[in-house]
């Protein structure tokens, strides 16, 4: 087979992956606190065309096209009013920090808008899902009978963590982060800007996504027309040698 056809198959799959990216881009475009993603391609190796073994050919083809990477952006989303006491807003750098209650692993994430949840010793700051908020010694958030009807941040000291290299973090689902070697441990934020009663945003552009839907959509198209291409060339070539 032409080697056209793999270069061109690989363009196939690797813009595949790309409108993956896209769709999930546009899928959590109301997610609070979403961080936008989008993938990296770079060239496969090259090799000398014509050359007898050993000798040099400036005549050079490509091998195609592959993912190289999937870049998350961590630019502010915009602030939206919620008015509900328990939503939070971070603004700036920093992430909440949740422990599962089962396995007790911790994460992060952007998504301040928790729940107060009954437990079988009192009540606790979870997300959604029932994560563990953590406070500022590594605590989940625990409420004292003893505060007002409206806890206010004083109150509950949510934990607002750093990474040395954010973008080194794990997405694992969920709008959730897994810190790794390359993001260094979490520090905390000493003095975090805080918003109470507010929901950050997704980071997502619909109009940039959609102008990379239509650029995807036309490297497919064309990754996929040369595929064609190659397939007749070869069938071409064959009813060359009957």
């Amino acid at each position: 087979m032409i080697s056209s056809f793999y270069n061109a198959r690989s363009g196939v799959l690797a813009q595949e992956q790309a409108m993956n990216v896209i769709a999930n881009n546009l899928s959590n475009v109301n997610t609070s606190g979403y961080k936008s993603e989008a993938m990296g391609f770079a060239d496969l190796l090259y090799g000398n065309m014509n050359r007898a073994e050993g000798e040099e050919d400036r005549a050079r083809a490509g091998a195609g096209v592959r993912p190289a990477q999937v870049a998350v952006s961590f630019a502010q989303g915009a602030m939206a009013q919620s008015e509900r006491e328990l939503d939070f807003a971070l603004a700036g750098e920093g992430f909440f920090a949740v422990r599962d209650p089962v396995s007790g692993e911790t994460s992060y994430t952007r998504d301040g808008s928790f729940r107060k949840s009954l437990r079988p010793d009192g009540f606790y700051l979870t997300t959604a899902a029932g994560a563990l908020v953590v406070n500022v010694v590594g605590e989940p958030v625990l409420f004292a009978e003893s505060w007002p009807a409206s806890p206010r941040q004083e109150h509950l000291q949510i934990g607002v963590y750093r990474f040395a290299n954010p973008y080194g973090l794990m997405k694992t689902g969920n709008n959730l982060y897994a810190a790794t070697e390359d993001s260094r441990q979490a520090a905390i934020v000493p003095a975090p800007d805080l918003r109470q009663g507010y929901l950050e945003r997704s980071n997502v552009d619909v109009a940039t996504e959609m102008a990379r839907v239509i650029e995807t959509q036309r490297a497919f198209q064309m990754s996929a027309r040369l595929v064609s291409l190659s397939d007749e060339m070869e069938q071409q070539l064959n009813s060359l040698r009957n």
